[in-house]
């Protein structure tokens, strides 16, 4: 850490960059969010790209002092350099117009170029875009080639895979047992979509679970997502909270505007 902080003082911006990430993580060293923005934002000035787009992700990390306007042109021009963080990442502002005027055409063309980098998260961002038509036509073949590519992948592949073959054999019941087990690893895209499962199909011909517990299952997931600093899952949680999961009146409400400010 000590030559690591004397080539960050001399202006390397690698140094300044890794030490970032340290400071960010507590990765050895005293975790510092403030000294680990300023370090980022002097690398990433210099130009370098790691550091334009983890100053981005800290400036949308859910702290009061963020700025999403400022962390879309850090992760721009991360994308401009061909990074696939960055291009994924700035897609994701443009897809729900945080910071930045709504563009989902330029994030669906940001994605596929975060793919061709073989970029995990971009595929399954990319695949929903597609089954969801925003930003291109709908396609439910090509989606699920993206998605299916997706879930071969990664140690939660089997689970995610087996969850949406279920889903589209249409039985509900057993993708939700698949998107829970990978949801209770931690995998906000698995949270996400077991609420949205919850939200659209259940109660209905293959999924058992009454509206009123699977608004609340859908409540958990999407909480779970939103900790795991999921911009979107926030959004619907403050939606839900605001139009309420059953009672709470004026405290869902208060708790609406807690969780919408932060997305």
């Amino acid at each position: 850490v000590q030559y690591l902080d004397q080539a960050a003082r001399q202006g390397h911006v690698e140094a300044q960059y890794n030490l970032g990430v340290m400071r960010a993580y507590g990765h050895g060293i005293e975790k510092d969010r403030a000294e680990s923005i300023r370090l980022f934002r002097e690398a990433a000035d210099k130009g370098y790209v790691a550091a334009q787009n983890g100053l981005a992700l800290s400036l949308t990390d859910g702290s009061p002092d963020n700025n999403f306007t400022e962390a879309f042109a850090y992760f721009n021009k991360s994308a401009q350099a061909g990074n696939a963080d960055g291009l994924y990442n700035a897609a994701l502002l443009l897809r729900d117009g945080r910071g930045i005027p709504k563009n989902e055409q330029l994030a669906y063309r940001y994605l596929v170029q975060a793919v061709r980098q073989d970029h995990q998260t971009a595929r399954l961002a990319l695949g929903w875009m597609l089954l969801e038509g925003k930003g291109v036509n709908k396609s439910c073949g090509e989606a699920v080639g993206y998605l299916k590519a997706a879930a071969e992948r990664g140690r939660w592949g089997m689970l995610l895979r087996d969850g949406l073959d279920a889903f589209l054999a249409g039985d509900v019941d057993g993708a939700l047992e698949k998107y829970e087990a990978a949801a209770e690893l931690g995998y906000e895209v698995a949270q996400s979509n077991a609420a949205w499962l919850y939200t659209h199909h259940c109660p209905g011909p293959t999924c058992q679970v009454p509206a009123r517990e699977a608004r609340q299952r859908a409540r958990r997931l999407l909480e779970g997502a939103a900790s795991n600093g999921q911009p979107e899952a926030m959004r619907l949680l403050g939606d839900s909270l605001w139009y309420g999961f059953g009672e709470g009146g004026d405290e869902l409400q208060n708790g609406a505007l807690a969780v919408l400010g932060l997305a």
